[in-house]
C-alpha cells in the first residue's frame, strides 16, 4: 500500500470587527483534538506522494591543490600549511558557526608525484543536512557553505593553487528521520 502526504486548506469567511477577532474565531472553530468545525469553508486539496525526509551527513571539498617541491612528505606539509593555515583556521570557525561537526580526521594530506607533492587541502567537518536524496542534501550543503568557500577558493587561486574536478562534497552516512 502507498503512503500520500494530503494538505487540505479550508477557506472559510468570518464576519468580525478586526483581523484578530477573525482569527480568534477561526480558532475557536478548531478543537484541541484538531477537529474542525467550519460548517461552509471551501477545502482545497494538495496530494503528494509521502516520502520520508532523510538525514544525511556531509563532508565538503575544496576541489584545489597545490604542488610543492620537498624532500618527503612532512616537508611538503609543512610548507603547504604554513601558506594556508590562517584561511584555513578562519574558513573552519566560520562553518563551525553554521553547524558543522569535527571529524577529527586529519587537515590535509600530500602524493608523491614526479619529484613534488600535490599537498590537498581538507575540511574536517561534517554537518547533517534533511534531504530526501543524496543530491538534493548535497546541493543544501553546497549553498550553506558557497559564501564561505568562494572566499577561501579565491584565495587558494591567489597562491597558484589549481582546481581538481572532485565533486562538491560527498555523503557518509544517512539515516530517516526521527531514527538514530
Amino acid at each position: 500500500m502507498s503512503k500520500f502526504k494530503v494538505i487540505a486548506t479550508i477557506e472559510q469567511i468570518i464576519e468580525a470587527d478586526t483581523r484578530e477577532k477573525a482569527l480568534s474565531r477561526a480558532n475557536q472553530l478548531i478543537d484541541v483534538n484538531g477537529v474542525v468545525s467550519f460548517n461552509t469553508g471551501k477545502i482545497k486539496y494538495q496530494i503528494e506522494n509521502y516520502r520520508p525526509e532523510f538525514i544525511w551527513r556531509c563532508v565538503p571539498n575544496v576541489n584545489y591543490y597545490l604542488e610543492i617541491e620537498a624532500d618527503d612528505e612532512d616537508e611538503a606539509l609543512m610548507k603547504f600549511e604554513s601558506l594556508i593555515g590562517d584561511y584555513q583556521s578562519d574558513l573552519y570557525s566560520q562553518l563551525l558557526d553554521l553547524g558543522f561537526m569535527e571529524l577529527s580526521c586529519n587537515w590535509n594530506f600530500a602524493e608523491e608525484y614526479e619529484g613534488f607533492f600535490c599537498c590537498y587541502p581538507c575540511i574536517d567537518l561534517s554537518i547533517d543536512i534533511k534531504a530526501n536524496t543524496e543530491e538534493e542534501a548535497l546541493k543544501k550543503m553546497g549553498d550553506l557553505i558557497k559564501p564561505f568557500m568562494d572566499s577561501f577558493q579565491k584565495k587558494l587561486v591567489d597562491l597558484d593553487f589549481k582546481k581538481t574536478d572532485y565533486p562538491v562534497g560527498f555523503c557518509t552516512d544517512s539515516w530517516k528521520e526521527g531514527e538514530e
